[in-house]
């Protein structure tokens, strides 16, 4: 299987997938679990990484480049995921979002995991 766009698949987000656009309460999405078996890769809380918010090898600014050339460095800290206010017509799986490492958000959470 070669990388989807979602954690699902290929099918557009939906509210059965991961809660986006504003819509619903924040609930359990069963439906848009990964391959792997994660939960929640999209949708709900914008997720906090360790990675500093960086150029990706071969980055090119686009179109719309004040929304990361001029915050790239060490003092930001890359997201995943996306929240229940992000658009859907925006999400995938490479999509990131930063912060200044300080920010406390409502819109940011963490994921935490345990080996088995």
């Amino acid at each position: 299987m070669g990388k989807a766009k979602y954690p699902w698949g290929e099918e557009s987000p939906g509210s059965r997938y991961a809660r986006l656009d504003a819509c619903g309460v924040v609930t359990d999405c069963a439906d848009g679990d990964s391959l792997y078996g994660c939960r929640e890769m999209i949708g709900n809380v914008w997720e906090w990484t360790a990675s500093d918010f960086l150029p990706y090898p071969g980055f090119v600014v686009d179109p719309y480049k004040e929304y990361s050339e001029p915050w790239f460095g060490n003092e930001r800290k890359v997201l995943r995921g996306g929240c229940w206010a992000t658009r859907s017509r925006l999400i995938r799986n490479t999509w990131r979002n930063y912060f200044p490492k300080d920010r406390r958000d409502v819109f940011a959470g963490f994921r935490t995991c345990a080996a088995l």
